[in-house]
């Protein structure tokens, strides 16, 4: 008996091991690799963010209207499928030096094909500048992306009038968006829509209205206030640009990285939003040594992009050394320049955030405070005022992820 029991020990020590092994089971391997469905980690249904608590890996968001709306090619639905911009760093090495997996809003969101919507809504942009009037605009699509999971509502685009404060024409010229939405004149005359105007200027207030009165051809139109968060249709705009106009045009700096500054000059709307040339050329100087230290083995181009008025713009040139200035250069020029920039440093204004959800999935962009969020993912970046420092090593893991380079 004595014996007995030690032996018998032995034997279930040895033989559960080699069952185990006979099964296939490997401890050191993951759940995915054992064949088991990773783990789902939560995240906001809408922004794709990770809920409190939850930590994750280069996981993008998905689609809003996956499930609900079919993702089917069409005309117009320019945003399904893969955006040909700048292609994101995916050797080995330099994935494995940068040693971790940054948030990254998805390339693109699915829209519903025009024969498959059975209603419209709209906001009528403002006589604003192009970030006021353009943010005006958005209100529509945030609020077709975020009723989808009930029925397929279509964002009709409005065009900017020939009245449009400054550069409406020419910017409708430029991004040319009538060819990648249903125009909302265009779908009312063609399909016999029928207007109604929802009362409410909150977009959580909008939303339940809708879903109460909510009715097939139909084009309703919003006045909502300015929202804070436009980063849920980000993808939307920037897959946009990037198949269009953005892929026509050259990018500047071929043989360097390009750091662009936008400032934009007084007069300002509120003395509050202005802020001091020391801001901008440290916030430039620190990008720049960041970038000449992780990939030392390329040249970095500084450019300085602003417009008519009040800036002292000597006072950043004598402060970046090789800083290439372009005061009164064409609206449209600047804006390509800053958007196809490697690193966007912004000013407090609605054009730069506009300019900065238009850039390329693989931009750094470093934003000064403002009303509107900046932080749609993780290559959004926010500044402290008034001396512009930021995490500087959270940008050279950003920098290292999609350029290489060392860990020094």
């Amino acid at each position: 008996m004595g014996v007995a029991g030690p032996c018998l020990l032995v034997v279930v020590l040895v033989a559960v091991p080699l069952l185990l092994l006979l099964l296939g089971y490997r401890p050191e391997l993951g759940r995915e690799q054992r064949g088991h469905p990773p783990q789902a980690i939560p995240r906001d249904p809408w922004s794709g963010q990770l809920r409190d608590g939850a930590s994750g890996g280069n996981e993008t968001a998905a689609s809003p209207t996956a499930g609900h709306i079919p993702s089917v090619l069409s005309p117009i639905s320019p945003t399904v499928g893969t955006v040909p911009s700048v292609p994101l760093a995916t050797s080995s090495e330099s994935r494995g030096q940068a040693g971790y997996n940054p948030r990254l809003q998805p390339e693109t969101l699915a829209l519903p094909p025009e024969n498959q919507c059975l209603s419209f809504v709209a906001q009528v942009p403002s006589n604003n500048g192009l970030g006021h009037s353009h943010s005006d605009r958005n209100n529509g699509l945030l609020l077709a992306l975020r009723f989808n999971r009930s029925a397929p509502l279509c964002y009709a685009y409005m065009p900017l009038g020939e009245s449009h404060h400054k550069s409406g024409k020419l910017f409708e010229q430029f991004f040319n968006f009538s060819s990648s939405f249903p125009v909302a004149r265009n779908v009312v005359r063609a399909r016999h829509l029928k207007r109604v105007t929802l009362k409410a200027t909150k977009m959580s207030r909008a939303l339940q209205e809708l879903r109460r009165v909510f009715q097939p051809n139909v084009l309703y139109t919003v006045t909502l206030e300015m929202q804070v968060n436009h980063c849920l249709s980000v993808p939307v705009w920037r897959s946009i640009y990037w198949r269009g106009r953005g892929r026509s045009l050259p990018r500047p700096g071929q043989d360097c990285y390009t750091v662009a500054i936008h400032v934009r000059p007084r007069p300002f709307p509120s003395p509050k939003r202005e802020l001091p040339p020391e801001y901008y050329s440290a916030v430039a100087n620190s990008a720049v040594r960041v970038i000449q230290k992780v990939t030392p083995g390329r040249a970095v181009c500084t450019y300085l992009l602003t417009g008519p008025g009040k800036f002292d713009v000597a006072a950043v040139q004598a402060a970046v050394p090789g800083l290439e200035v372009h005061v009164n250069d064409s609206v449209t020029e600047i804006f390509h320049m800053g958007a196809s920039a490697d690193v966007l440093i912004t000013s407090r204004s609605g054009f730069d955030h506009i300019n900065a959800m238009f850039g390329r999935r693989d931009q750094l962009r470093l934003c000064a405070p403002m009303w509107v969020k900046t932080t749609c993912d993780d290559t959004w970046l926010t500044t402290t005022l008034p001396w512009g420092s930021f995490n500087t090593g959270k940008f050279a893991r950003l920098w290292r992820y999609f350029h290489g380079g060392s860990n020094a």
